[in-house]
């Protein structure tokens, strides 16, 4: 009889996890703050891919909204990612904890907050 063997995670370097929590790489941290802004502009479209939408909308909702504004945070100026930014932070600010769908809706109905 075989024993199963149960081993422990490999555990991560300090330099490696930061690496996974926050990508160094500058192109990748735009295309991902890009990517993610997209994902929240569409979530109208949500009947074209209900699957997809309802994993995006699980993600933003539980804890990936604070990760994606901070990915927005370091956004050229003009861009959408940076609109999505600059409205989460005004509502932050004010004491609220917006949700994906606040902000799509404030970043196409409301003039955005100054830098």
């Amino acid at each position: 009889m075989s024993e199963s063997r149960f081993h422990r995670p490999a555990s991560l370097d300090q330099s490696e996890a930061e690496e996974i929590a926050n990508p160094g790489d500058p192109a990748l941290r735009e295309e991902l703050a890009n990517v993610t802004a997209q994902a929240v502009m569409h979530l109208d479209r949500a009947n074209e891919y209900p699957q997809s939408a309802a994993r995006l909308l699980h993600l933003l909702t539980t804890d990936g909204l604070d990760s994606a504004a901070a990915l927005w945070a370091d956004a050229a100026p003009g861009t959408l990612p940076n609109r999505l930014w600059r409205i989460y932070e005004a509502r932050v600010a004010e004491g609220a904890a917006p949700t994906a769908e606040e902000l799509r809706t404030l970043a196409t109905a409301t003039p955005v907050p100054p830098a």
